[in-house]
C-alpha cells in the first residue's frame, strides 16, 4: 500500500493513496456538478460549507485534512494558506462537545475486582486483568485463545496474539 509519510508535522501522517484518490474523485466530482474549475480559497470554502450542511464539525475538519493532502500531493497546492477556510471551520466547532469514552477510574477498577463474586464474574475479572494490565485492544482479546496462556507452575504467560504493538508478554503471578 502506497501513501505519503508528511514528517514536517510533529505526528507522523500517514494516508493511503486509496484515500487520496477518494479525495481527490469527491472535490472533482463537485467541482464538475457545481461547473467550477481550478483551485482557490472560494471553492474549498463552499466544498467545506456545502458538507456543513450534513456533517459534525469533527467531520469537516477529516475532510479538510484529507483535502489538505490530496491537493498538496496531486496538484502541488497547498490549501493550509487558506485562512478564511481554516477560519470557517473554527467557527463550526464553536460549541461542539467531542463525544468522551467512559473509562473506569483506578477506584472502580479495584473495586469491581475486589468486591464483585468470583463465582458469577471470574470469566469477565480475567478478562479485565489481561485486558487492562495487558494493554489489549479489542480485537486482541476476541483473538485470543486458550493456548495462548501457558502455566508456568507459579506465573501464567499470556501471549498477546496478532498484537500491533511491541511489547514483552503479560505475565500474572497466580495467587
Amino acid at each position: 500500500m502506497s501513501g505519503i509519510l508528511e514528517d514536517k508535522d510533529e505526528n507522523e501522517v500517514f494516508v493511503p493513496s486509496a484515500v487520496l484518490d477518494e479525495a481527490l474523485e469527491a472535490i472533482n466530482k463537485w467541482r464538475k456538478r457545481k461547473h467550477a474549475k481550478g483551485v482557490d480559497e472560494r471553492i474549498i470554502l463552499a466544498y467545506i460549507s456545502e458538507r456543513s450542511k450534513n456533517a459534525k464539525s469533527s467531520s469537516l475538519w477529516s475532510y479538510y485534512s484529507q483535502l489538505k493532502k490530496m491537493l498538496s500531493v496531486k496538484e502541488n497546492i497547498d490549501i493550509s494558506r487558506f485562512h478564511q477556510v481554516s477560519a470557517f471551520l473554527k467557527q463550526q466547532s464553536v460549541g461542539h462537545r467531542p463525544k468522551k469514552s467512559k473509562v473506569f477510574t483506578l477506584e472502580e477498577m479495584e473495586r469491581f475486582l475486589d468486591n464483585a463474586s468470583d463465582d458469577e464474574y471470574l470469566l469477565q475479572k480475567v478478562i479485565f486483568v489481561v485486558g487492562v494490565f495487558g494493554g489489549c485492544r479489542m480485537g486482541e482479546l476476541v483473538a485470543m485463545s486458550v493456548d495462548d496462556v501457558e502455566d508456568r507452575g507459579s506465573v501464567l504467560v499470556v501471549q498477546i496474539p496478532d498484537t500491533k504493538t511491541l511489547f514483552c508478554p503479560f505475565i500474572g503471578n497466580l495467587i
